[in-house]
């Protein structure tokens, strides 16, 4: 089966509604590992709030203009709480 046989063939993918959240989980790391949908959704969302385990790869497929929010622990430094803005934008 050729590549545009197999996209003829995919399901459609879901738009995604402003004031949406859509949760994702980056896997073992690897962006060419991601789902179809969690590459779908980081390449249109408009704000992605991500920990700093996701690979910078990962990141770099975001739209030029998506903003990028860091959140999460890491070992030594504080942690980000909701009303740092995380909530509401």
């Amino acid at each position: 089966m050729t590549g545009s046989a197999i996209l003829d063939n995919f399901p459609e993918l879901p738009d995604f509604s402003s004031g949406e959240v859509w949760l994702a989980g980056a896997g073992p790391g690897d962006p060419r590992l991601l789902t179809v949908l969690a590459l779908h959704a980081i390449t249109i969302a408009d704000d992605i709030v991500h920990d700093a385990l996701v690979d910078p790869r990962t990141l770099k497929l975001a739209r030029s203009d998506a903003e990028l929010i860091p959140a999460g622990k890491r070992g030594g430094k504080p942690s980000p709480h909701q009303r740092d803005g995380i909530v509401g934008r």
